[in-house]
């Protein structure tokens, strides 16, 4: 196994710690259902197309479609030997990892950080200038 296999694996655990905690938070599956579903895919596509390719039943597919036997050697580059892959899927990833509550900007001490910034955004747009004699 390599960093990388391991960092596409923490990559999810961190990603199932948020669907958990954001179906705790917002009760709802829009919220969390969608998301884990397709960072799973993405972050285990390499595993699920090794064990498809190294399968009987794939060797007899590719022998009767060419199709298959085309596409193979792409995919290989792409999923199956490609280290940098973790590199291409962690965008979406993070990006759902800081969708936790604990890191919500319209709750908590990021909300009072985000309401004095629109405190003193407001006041140097609506201050007028002096009026000079």
């Amino acid at each position: 196994m390599s960093i990388y296999d391991l960092l596409r694996y923490t990559l999810w655990g961190a990603v199932a710690v948020t669907a958990e905690a954001n179906r705790r938070e917002y009760h709802m599956s829009t919220t969390w259902l969608p998301h884990l579903l397709t960072n799973t895919l993405t972050l285990f596509l390499p595993d699920l197309y090794r064990d498809v390719t190294d399968s009987r039943w794939f060797a007899d597919q590719v022998s009767t479609i060419q199709v298959l036997d085309d596409l193979q050697p792409t995919l290989d580059t792409m999923l199956r030997d490609n280290p940098a892959y973790v590199a291409y899927v962690m965008p979406l990833a993070l990006g759902y990892i800081l969708s936790h509550p604990r890191f919500n900007i319209y709750k908590g001490s990021l909300a009072e950080i985000k309401f004095a910034w629109r405190a003193w955004a407001w006041m140097l747009c609506h201050m007028r200038p002096p009026r000079l004699p």
